[in-house]
């Protein structure tokens, strides 16, 4: 398992050095009120994303069978071929008739693509070809900041952090499509959607809208905020978020992946996870101790040092948040343990709740038009549900363990 994280995370960790390399630059280029508008199609664009393929993309590692996991793929895609259309209609028709902003038309091909690379990614997992991941990652960050830079220095504005996120995801798309594509459709005896939908609907009926939920986490803040504050506001968050959640995105979604396939192959043979479960994340915490600490305590100071003075308050943000996504680094490289033990039904409740705490201090913060108050309680009760779920994961895999040694002894 560590040989497969550290291919996914070599080349993961390249792509994390072009994106942060050239942040300090993009911060120049673009003003707050950019990335404002920037974080709202990225919100639209995020939750139709979770739609396209109703999750299913998540069950290809699961089956024993690859002739079913290549019908979970093929079907993936033509979900995602039918909600980037519609979404791409409707973009038109909004701009044609109600005026939407022109950005908008890019929503439904940016989606397309995003979860062709999501496809992909989950069917190269199972087939454990992880430098084809790693490539794909590298070569979506080198087209984002090349493109982002560029059209930055025209001053397209917003347009352009669009205009360059979507051409990264063409090529990283193209790429695994190349790649994959004959793989994936060498059989056209696939199983019909009757069959998928009775045997994986929890993956369209609680992992779908549980991901939803867990994604007002930033994006549906983003878009709530625009009711109460201005677009400062919402570019200096979505800036923090975006900084904070690189190494989540890059780092922690490949461990992820390497620990799902891991686990589902050890639960579909019979075998306890408890112990890798504890050295993972021991390793986490241990490993991302001290740069959360350095952040939550100089967060301001290093904001300004490396983005500019624009952003100092994007770094206090920051330092609010330091426990939170040190906690939030830990619990989501395993927070694939509800859907291999199948609980999701209780995790999909957690996000709901979850979802009520956030929504009950964006209300409260609106009407008292106070951003801090939405900053220092995010931060304590998010950090608070981290530990929680960190604690619950910790409970199913002992939970599990404690069977497979009764199961050992009879």
């Amino acid at each position: 398992m560590l040989k497969n994280i550290a291919v996914l995370t070599g080349g993961t960790a390249i792509a994390q050095v072009i994106g942060f390399g050239v942040s300090p630059l993009l911060s120049r280029l673009f003003t707050k009120e950019e990335y404002g508008e920037y974080g709202i199609f990225t919100s639209v664009v995020s939750y139709l994303v979770v739609i396209a393929c109703l999750r299913l993309e998540q069950a290809i590692v699961l089956p024993k069978s690859d002739n079913e996991a290549r019908s979970i793929a093929q079907w993936s895609i033509k979900l995602n071929v039918i909600v980037s259309s519609l979404a791409l209609v409707l973009s038109a028709i909004g701009l044609l008739l109600f005026e939407f902003p022109p950005f908008l038309i890019l929503v439904g091909p940016t989606v397309f693509f995003m979860s062709i690379i999501n496809t992909f990614n989950y069917y190269s997992n199972r087939q454990k070809t992880y430098k084809l991941n790693s490539r794909s990652r590298i070569i979506t960050s080198i087209f984002i900041a090349f493109s982002s830079i560029t059209l930055g220095y025209f001053r397209l504005g917003s347009i352009g952090l669009i205009l360059g996120m979507f051409s990264g995801q063409i090529l990283g798309g193209l790429y695994l499509f190349t790649a994959i594509y004959k793989e994936i459709y060498a059989s056209q005896n696939i199983f019909s959607w009757k069959k998928l939908y009775e045997k994986y609907k929890p993956f369209i009926f609680i992992n779908t809208p549980h991901a939803l939920f867990d994604l007002t986490e930033i994006y549906g803040v983003i878009l709530l905020m625009g009711f109460f504050f201005n677009d400062s506001y919402i570019g200096a968050y979505f800036f923090a978020f975006r900084i904070l959640k690189a190494p989540m995105g890059l780092i922690g979604s490949s461990i992820y992946q390497v620990f799902y396939r891991e686990i589902s192959a050890r639960v579909i043979k019979g075998i306890g996870v408890l112990s890798l479960f504890k050295k993972l994340t021991f390793r986490l915490a241990l490993f991302s101790f001290i740069p959360f600490l350095i952040l939550g305590i100089f967060g301001r100071a290093i904001f300004l040092f490396i983005f500019g003075e624009d952003w100092g308050e994007a770094g206090l943000y920051a330092s609010y948040f330091a426990v939170w996504f040190w906690l939030n680094f830990v619990a989501s490289p395993v927070s694939c343990i509800p859907i291999v033990l199948n609980k999701q039904q209780l995790s999909f409740g957690i996000a709901i709740f979850n979802t009520i705490v956030r929504l009950a201090i964006i209300l409260i913060a609106g009407l008292k038009d106070d951003f801090y108050f939405l900053i220092y309680y995010f931060a304590i009760s998010q950090a608070i549900i981290m530990a929680i779920n960190i604690l619950w994961y910790y409970s199913l895999v002992a939970k599990h363990q404690k069977s497979v040694n009764s199961k050992s002894q009879e």
